[in-house]
């Protein structure tokens, strides 16, 4: 005999082993609830590709009222969307540097835009920003990634190098004397001096040839008198003083 109201328990007990240890049903429902994460991961992932496809558009027409109401609807998921970059395509932010957008780089960096290059160019926003002559694009792009002027291009073009490109004085002179954190600051030495900068003013190129050269390729007397002029607070090795020394651009 059985104490009352657990007769139910004992005619439903041979059941439970047969349900629980059917491999069959374990495995569709296992295969149930994985299509469904599937499904919703795949969702997920569609809309946010959507949602880039459109702040593109509005970043190439230059459309910042579309740009900023975009990135206002995707919230937390904006950091995510606007440093996508599908199928081997510039970033957001590349793009609005080189339209020199500087409202639209503003907007895309309030929402998380990072620096990061292209993996395959190596081309940065700031080295864009340069070589179109965007001088308000770059000193943003300085106050926000300073490290972005150490970055060199797959050819070891440097930002100044960019600047060079295109006669852009003004740029040539930003990257100069900007005020660049101490952390990013390598020791350099020429002869008997040393002296601290934020890149290798004389980087050469894969061709060999450095900035200056490259100036009195393009034959800008301005470039050229900028560099060969540009000062920098040396320390002399051997007798450990300190002056000022012209930053001597090799040749």
């Amino acid at each position: 005999d059985c104490l009352p109201g657990l007769d139910f328990l004992l005619l439903d007990e041979p059941d439970e082993p047969e349900k629980s240890s059917d491999p069959e049903l374990a495995f569709e429902a296992c295969s149930y609830f994985v299509d469904d994460i599937e499904f919703r991961n795949d969702s997920r992932e569609l809309a946010r590709h959507n949602a880039h496809l459109a702040l593109r558009e509005a970043c190439a027409s230059g459309d910042i009222a579309q740009v900023r109401t975009l990135i206002s609807q995707l919230g937390s998921e904006a950091g995510l969307v606007v440093n996508m970059a599908p199928n081997g395509s510039n970033t957001l932010l590349y793009t609005a540097c080189e339209l020199g957008r500087k409202d639209i780089v503003k907007a895309l960096l309030d929402a998380d835009a990072d620096g990061r290059i292209h993996p395959v160019t190596r081309y940065s926003p700031l080295y864009i920003a340069c070589f179109k002559g965007h001088k308000d694009v770059a000193e943003l792009l300085l106050k926000r990634f300073p490290q972005l002027v150490q970055l060199c291009t797959v050819e070891r073009w440097l930002p100044i190098h960019a600047a060079c490109f295109n006669d852009h004085v003004q740029i040539m002179d930003l990257l100069l004397k900007f005020n660049y954190p101490q952390h990013l600051l390598s020791t350099y030495r020429d002869g008997d001096w040393e002296y601290q900068l934020a890149f290798d003013v004389n980087m050469k190129d894969v061709t060999g040839n450095n900035v200056l050269y490259l100036a009195c390729l393009v034959g800008n007397y301005k470039m050229v008198d900028l560099l060969l002029k540009f000062k920098v607070k040396a320390t002399r090795v051997k007798e450990q003083s300190t002056s000022e020394c012209e930053g001597e651009a090799e040749g």
